[in-house]
């Protein structure tokens, strides 16, 4: 349950760090005139791209992991039941 615990600790981090990092971008303005630019409209875009993509990648490997870690108990519990 260790290891269960901690793939949950690391998607509240990624989870809390996805939304600082939109909150951050929602309100850049570069220039600081209080209007928003094509420009920073467009390195706004790219940066949540951005993040939703390392979010994606980041909850796929966690998904992998947990996965691994059921087959790995399943493994154990055959083993036990079976010795």
């Amino acid at each position: 349950m260790r290891t269960t615990t901690t793939t949950k600790r690391k998607l509240a981090v990624g989870a809390t760090a996805l939304v600082l990092v939109l909150g951050g971008v929602a309100c850049s303005d570069e220039d600081g005139d209080g209007a928003t630019t094509d420009e920073e409209v467009d390195q706004i875009d790219e940066t949540v791209d951005s993040v939703v993509d390392d979010s994606e990648e980041t909850t796929e490997s966690l998904v992998d992991e947990a996965e691994e870690e059921v087959q790995q108990g399943d493994a154990e519990m055959d083993q036990n039941d079976g010795g």
